[in-house]
């Protein structure tokens, strides 16, 4: 499960439709399809009622009980984003040379990316 999966998710429920969720994220039906599919596989179970006919897709009863996971999932990566945002570790340059991993500068000086509330390095 990743971002992608919980992106193409949320999309579902906002939009209504395959179709409009699929629009909406610029990739093909099909695709999206497949996104849902992988996401009902690593959950055990299939989260949304379609097929044939059905006009306005809806969550399953393990849909509905994936909600406030798919919530906290939310809430997590924004918490995540504000966070690094704060301390300014996305707008930190990346540097990499052939193999090697990039590092941002911070780390590569040795110095301290930033602090938690403890004060503690991270």
């Amino acid at each position: 499960m990743n971002n992608t999966d919980m992106e193409t998710f949320w999309a579902v429920l906002e939009h209504g439709t395959l179709t409009a969720a699929a629009e909406a994220l610029f990739i093909t039906q099909p695709t999206l399809t497949n996104r849902i599919q992988a996401l009902e596989a690593e959950v055990g179970a299939q989260l949304f009622h379609r097929g044939k006919g059905i006009r306005h897709i809806e969550l399953t009863e393990a849909g509905q009980r994936f909600l406030p996971l798919a919530y906290r999932w939310q809430s997590l990566l924004e918490e995540t984003r504000v966070s690094a945002d704060r301390r300014g570790v996305l707008h930190q340059p990346v540097y990499s040379s052939g193999g090697i991993p990039a590092v941002s500068a911070p780390e590569a000086a040795g110095g301290a990316v930033g602090t938690d509330a403890a004060g503690d390095r991270l």
